[in-house]
Order: structure tokens, then sequence, then C-alpha cells
């Protein structure tokens, strides 16, 4: 092969490897041109459902309560607005106007405190719905009066000497209900596990006999009080 020849065989080479390289750069940048638009028309869309009111922005509350041991061994448990209460905040974006609350009772973990081979089964499910007075505002608080689920819960167990004194745990559970919304929902673990709550209860069954017992569990409203996200509770 001459010179001229070699000459023009590298010549030849570099302008292919020159052509791939500019249908290689042209590819990538089709795709990131093409990615970019993607991008562009997922923003929009979202603007546009944001606009529209289209994306749900689902209620949420957290259960900020330190004390998780209750005795309503005598009269004194039932006297008294929310000295026996829970406290949930606000932890979602929309405002909140009920909630759904259920109290499941956890075996074996009910029976006489003098002999605890003896629990109490079956145990019940007891469901309340709390409408609000005052709507709960993103980051505002609330005690909830556990009088009410407490006595409700106790009154479901089959229980047959009511002269010894016994001890339960309970597990409370919350599902919250925006005022844009008709039915209560619950949400994803992923925005919380603190929805719920284990609950110890040492209590005397005659309790129920009580006055004071009968017009909590005739009455059937659940107190609750709102505080601004501010306030010192």
């Amino acid at each position: 092969m001459t010179i001229n020849e070699k000459l023009t065989f590298i010549l030849a080479t570099i302008s292919i490897v020159v052509s791939l390289f500019a249908v290689y750069i042209s590819t990538k940048n089709a795709e990131s041109s093409n990615r970019i638009a993607e991008e562009a028309l997922k923003t929009s869309r979202q603007s546009n459902e944001i606009s529209l009111g289209l994306v749900k922005e689902f209620p949420a509350v957290e259960i900020i309560t330190n004390n998780k041991n209750f005795d309503f061994t005598n009269i004194n448990a039932l006297n008294g607005d929310f000295k026996n209460i829970i406290t949930i905040k606000n932890i979602g974006k929309v405002p909140i106007d009920a909630i759904f609350m259920e109290v499941i009772g956890i075996i074996p973990f009910t029976y006489p405190l003098n002999n605890p081979e003896a629990d109490i089964r079956p145990l019940p499910s007891v469901h309340f719905s709390i409408p609000f007075d005052t709507m709960l505002l993103p980051k505002a608080l609330m005690h909830i009066d556990l009088r009410l689920p407490i006595m409700k819960y106790i009154s479901k167990l089959h229980i047959e000497d009511h002269t010894t004194t016994y001890t339960t745990m309970i597990n409370i559970v919350l599902a919250p209900k925006s005022i844009n919304e008709n039915i209560p929902s619950g949400v994803s673990s992923n925005v919380t596990m603190k929805d719920r709550i284990l609950i110890t209860i040492k209590f005397n069954p005659s309790i129920l006999s009580k006055e004071q017992s009968i017009n909590i569990l005739n009455n059937e409203k659940i107190l609750h009080r709102v505080y601004a996200p501010d306030a010192d509770i």
C-alpha cells in the first residue's frame, strides 16, 4: 500500500469515527430533551391537578400522650372532665372535623390481679365516632376524654366476679376525617405509626354500677377540647 493509500485509509477511518461520535451525541441530546419534556409535562399536569383541587391531601393525626396507665378502681376516675385523656396532634395539611376511634382488647392481658392465669376471653372491640365541635387545624392539638371509651369497653367484658380488681390492655386506633370527606380515612404506616396507642387500665367492675358511670354511658358523647398550634398544654 502506497503512502497516499495509507493516508486516505486513515482519513476515512477518522471520518467514520467522527460521524459515529456525532450520531451518539445527537442521540443522547435527543434522549435528554425527551426526559426534560416529560418532566415538564409531568410538572404541568401536577400544577393543573393542584389548581383544580384534584390532588388529595389525606388527614393524619398522631397521639402524643405520655400517660399509658389508667386507674379506674374507684369513683374518683369518673369525677371531673379531662382527667383521663389522650392528646392528639394534626400532623397533616388539611383541617379535621371528626375522628373514628376503635378500642380493641389485647389477649391475654385482661385478668384479675390476684389470678393472672384466669385471663378473660373473648375480648370486645368497641367503635366510636367523634364529631368535633371545633375544627382541628393543621398542627393544632386536642384532648380526648377517655372515660366513655374505657367504661364502654369494661361494660362489654364478660366478668362474673365484680368484687376484685382487674387489669386490661387495650389498643386505641384513630382514623381522622377531613372536612372535604364523608368518611374517615386511615393513613399509610409510611406517614405515621403513632395514630394508635397501647394503654393499660386497672379497674374494678363494681364501678359500672355507680351513678357517675351510668350517666357517662347514657350520654354517649366523648368530650374533646381543641387547642391552637402554639398552645401550652
